[in-house]
C-alpha cells in the first residue's frame, strides 16, 4: 500500500510535462498558463473534497513560487532536454526542500553550491555552451523555487495559534497555493500579451475556425520585415517558424484593409500585395489565396494538423489587381 502512494506522484509528477517536449509549445508562455488553469481546477475540486477549509492568503506564496519556477522551467526543456531538465531542478529542489524544513526558511547559512563540468571545445560549439550553462543556471533556479513551495504551509501548520483553523493537514492548504500560482501565471501571461501586442504564440493545430481566418495566424517565407537585430547568440535561440518569419498580414500595404467578411479594398494601389481568406464546407476548410500571384493558396481544417500549400500557376503576376477590386 506504502508501495502505491509513492509510485502514483512518482508517475504523475514524472509525466507531468512531457507535453512540453512531443510536442511545439512555441514560447512556452501560452503552455504554462492553461497547465496552471488545469493545476488549480485541480485544487477547486480538492477543495470541495475537504469541505472548504479556511483560506490563508500567506500559502499563495508558494503558489507564486511555484509559478515563477514553472514559467523558468518551460525553457529549460528547450535547451537541456526534459532528461537533465528534471535531473537538475529535482536534485535542487530535494535538497532546497531538506534545507527549509531543517533549518528554517531564514536560518540557512554556510551552504555553498558548486557546478563544475568538463567540456570538450573542439566538439561544442561557444554558442551551444553558453546555451547549456544558462538552461543549466535556469534548472537550478527552478529547482530552488520549488524547493520552497511549501514552506509557507508548513509555517502555517507549525504556528496554529497564530492562524485560527490551521490543521496538520497538507490538502487543506492546498487551494490557496493553487490560487496564488493561477495569480502570479495570469501576471506574467498578461504582461506576455503586452509584449507580444495581444498575439501569443499558439500552435496551428489548436486554432479554431474563427482564428483560422485572421491572417495573423500564418507565416510564409520572405525577407522579415520586423525581425528584431540580434547577435548571433540570441538569434540561435530564435525559433525559426515564428521569429524568422512575419505573418502574411504583412503583405497588406498601407491603405489595405479587410473588412469582417474577408474582402479586402485598396485605397493605396502603389504595392499590388495581399491575400483573401474563404470558409468552405461551412468552417470545415479554411483557403488562403494569393491576390498577386494566382494560383498560390494555403489551406487549412480547424483544429488540427491538417495544413500545406499549393501553387497551380505560371509564375505571372496579377497586375489587374487595383482593377479588380
Amino acid at each position: 500500500m506504502l508501495i502505491c502512494v509513492f509510485c502514483i506522484p512518482v508517475l504523475f509528477f514524472g509525466s507531468s510535462l512531457v507535453p512540453a517536449a512531443k510536442y511545439p509549445v512555441g514560447d512556452g508562455v501560452s503552455f504554462q498558463f492553461f497547465l496552471c488553469v488545469g493545476v488549480w481546477i485541480t485544487g477547486a475540486i480538492v477543495n470541495l473534497i475537504v469541505k472548504n477549509p479556511p483560506f490563508f492568503p500567506l500559502v499563495m506564496i508558494g503558489g507564486m513560487l511555484w509559478a515563477t519556477g514553472n514559467i523558468l522551467f518551460i525553457y529549460v526543456i528547450s535547451i537541456d532536454g526534459l532528461d537533465l531538465s528534471i535531473l537538475l531542478w529535482s536534485t535542487t529542489n530535494k535538497f532546497m526542500g531538506w534545507a527549509s524544513g531543517h533549518f528554517g526558511w531564514f536560518d540557512v547559512s554556510g551552504i555553498l553550491l558548486t557546478v563544475s563540468e568538463l567540456t570538450d571545445s573542439q566538439r561544442l560549439l561557444t554558442v551551444n555552451m553558453k546555451k547549456r550553462i544558462i538552461g543549466c543556471s535556469l534548472a537550478i533556479v527552478a529547482g530552488t523555487l520549488f524547493g520552497l513551495v511549501f514552506t509557507p504551509s508548513t509555517y502555517i501548520q507549525n504556528h496554529q495559534d497564530k492562524y485560527p483553523g490551521a490543521i496538520k493537514n497538507g490538502l487543506n492548504y492546498i487551494f490557496a497555493m493553487y490560487t496564488g500560482i493561477l495569480l502570479t501565471s495570469s501576471v506574467y501571461y498578461g504582461i506576455y500579451l503586452i509584449f507580444k501586442r495581444n498575439r501569443p504564440y499558439i500552435c496551428i493545430e489548436r486554432l479554431t475556425a474563427t482564428e483560422s481566418g485572421k491572417l495573423s495566424n500564418y507565416f510564409h517565407f520572405c525577407e522579415p520585415i520586423h525581425l528584431p537585430k540580434k547577435g548571433l547568440i540570441h538569434r540561435s535561440a530564435l525559433d525559426k517558424s515564428l521569429h524568422f518569419l512575419d505573418t502574411i498580414d504583412e503583405d497588406i500595404p498601407k491603405g489595405m484593409f479587410i473588412n469582417s467578411e474577408f474582402h479586402i479594398y485598396i485605397s493605396d494601389t502603389s504595392i499590388m500585395l495581399g491575400w483573401s481568406v474563404q470558409f468552405e464546407r461551412g468552417s470545415g476548410l479554411v483557403q488562403i489565396r494569393s491576390l498577386k500571384w494566382p494560383g498560390m493558396a494555403f489551406f487549412h481544417i480547424p483544429e488540427t494538423n491538417r495544413y500545406g500549400s499549393l501553387y497551380c500557376g505560371v509564375g505571372e503576376e496579377n497586375k489587374d489587381l487595383a482593377f479588380m477590386l
